[in-house]
This record gives C-alpha cells, sequence and structure tokens, in this order.
C-alpha cells in the first residue's frame, strides 16, 4: 500500500506557539491528534530528525525548531561549569549543539531519501530541488546574531555537499524567510 503523505501536513508552528501560513510536513509528531508520525511510518526507528518539512517551488527546507538560547545556557551552566573563560564556553556549547543539530540534518536527508523510494507522491515533490536545513531560534533574536552566524557556518561547512544551504533564523524573521523563497 503506498504512503499517502497528506496526512502528515498542517500549518507550521514554532512549539505550537506560534502558526505560520505555511503547509508543512510534520516529521517527529503527528499532525493531527492520535493520527501516524512520518518518521515512525518510514521506519526511522532511533533517528534524529528535523521537526518540519516544507516543500516550496524550488526548494526544500528540513526544518528544526529549537529553544537555541536556553540549550546553550543549560549547557554552560550544567555541563560546562568546569570552563572558566566565556569564548572557550560558547565555543564549546556551539561545538555540542552544532553535533547534535547534524544528527538532525543527516536523520532528515535519510527521511527525505526513504520517503521518495517509498512514495511516488513523495518522490514528485521533492526530486530535483534544492535541500536546505534550517534552524528556527524559537528563544532567541537578531540581537544573537554572532550565535547564529558561528553555528552556521560550522554546520555549513559539514553538511556543503548534501544540502544547497544552512541558515540559523530567529523566529520573529522566519515567515518573512519562507515568503523570501
Amino acid at each position: 500500500m503506498p504512503l499517502e503523505i497528506k496526512v502528515f501536513t498542517e500549518k507550521m508552528g514554532a512549539e505550537k506557539v506560534h502558526t505560520l501560513p505555511v503547509d508543512a510536513y510534520r516529521v517527529d509528531k503527528p499532525a493531527r491528534e492520535d493520527g501516524p508520525i512520518l518518521r515512525d511510518k518510514l521506519e526511522m526507528g532511533s533517528f534524529c530528525c528535523c521537526d518540519y518539512i516544507v516543500v516550496k517551488e524550488n526548494t526544500v527546507l528540513l526544518i528544526e525548531d529549537t529553544n537555541l538560547i536556553q540549550k546553550r545556557n543549560d549547557l554552560e551552566r550544567k555541563c560546562l561549569c568546569f570552563i572558566q573563560e566565556k569564548e572557550d564556553k560558547e565555543t564549546f556549547s556551539v561545538k555540542i549543539i552544532k553535533n547534535e543539530n547534524l544528527l538532525k540534518a543527516y536523520g532528515s536527508l535519510l527521511l527525505l531519501y526513504r520517503l521518495m523510494s517509498q512514495s511516488t507522491e513523495g518522490e514528485k515533490l521533492i526530486q530535483n530541488k534544492d535541500i536546505h536545513f534550517w534552524l528556527v531560534v524559537n528563544d532567541g533574536s537578531s540581537q544573537d546574531s554572532r550565535v547564529f552566524d558561528n553555528l552556521r557556518d560550522t554546520m555549513q561547512n559539514s553538511l556543503r555537499k548534501l544540502v544547497a544551504n544552512v541558515a540559523v533564523h530567529p523566529l520573529e524573521k522566519l515567515e518573512q524567510e519562507l515568503n523570501n523563497l
């Protein structure tokens, strides 16, 4: 029985606090109450994946919805408290967060290829499009741009042969960035 992917669509939301006028495929949670989970239907097991897939005319966006600033602060407080220099703490926390999100990017790419191989509809939707990986930061703002730029640059270097672009966007600019595609 072919995989019907429309059941995984919903209006994209940041942690369900902000809803955007963009249809997205929900990856790691049901799009509807008690509905199926795309990651499970594609038998991804314990692979980490992004939260959403958004398909635009020429682009497939893999979007991870995150509380980046809180995560960084928690790491610096709980795990990196032995490091004295603020720059060193920031370097280590960005490295840990980068590695965690790289795993999600790799898992999400595998999910896309499984989707294409198991669904004719998915294949038509995704093939011949540029793939982008975006981190959407719910708890940051444009003022955190140095942290965002550092994370984006290190992730872009690691993913450059697999995705067309890596971006880190504060939630406040997400709708504008989506409209720019």
